[in-house]
């Protein structure tokens, strides 16, 4: 299943980098996960596939956490895939119970930012949260809409252990 994950995942990610540069897009990180979601995620959806219902995807919606991190016991994230459709945090009996296929930190970098790359909090949340929940996979995402030197960047965590060039693409015509 994490493979099929990771191929839709990739390729609604490279589609959403050339659509963003082709075309000038300009947007905030909240802007850009919407339309990552909206027109490029939500095409993912296959009856026989990981991503099989649109509700499964949630943006800024609450994943478990340590209460030690968080007192709540939660945390919101940018952007969530859940196992199935619907499904969020809670159970019946509004327990913290469930736990998602994927969580997907992002950061949107434009010109007023000095340095564009992978988010060093990200990455350490992913990684301590991946291990406390190691059927979970936890993505990185920079997008640097000035291309200083890269045009989007994914590093990939699993288990607590991270892969950094999962996904980069230096360059798009535009």
């Amino acid at each position: 299943m994490s493979t099929e994950l990771d191929n839709l995942l990739r390729k609604a990610l490279i589609e959403f980098t050339e659509r963003v540069f082709a075309s000038g897009w300009r947007g905030r990180e909240r802007e850009a996960i919407s339309m990552f979601v909206l027109g490029y995620l939500i095409n993912q959806v296959r009856p026989d596939g990981p991503l099989r219902d649109r509700t499964q995807i949630g943006i800024e919606v609450a994943v478990p956490s340590h209460k030690k991190i968080n007192p709540k016991g939660r945390v919101n994230k940018d952007l969530v895939i859940w196992p199935v459709g619907g499904m969020t945090l809670w159970d019946a009996k509004w327990n913290e119970a469930n736990t998602p296929l994927a969580v997907l930190e992002w950061k949107v970098y434009r010109s007023i930012h000095r340095n564009a790359d992978l988010a060093p909090v990200d990455l350490g949340w992913l990684t301590r949260w991946t291990r406390e929940f190691p059927r979970v996979i936890g993505y990185a995402v920079a997008l640097d809409l000035v291309q200083r030197q890269f045009c989007l960047r994914v590093a990939r965590v699993e288990n607590g252990s991270v892969q950094r060039e999962w996904l980069e693409v230096k360059s798009v015509a535009g």
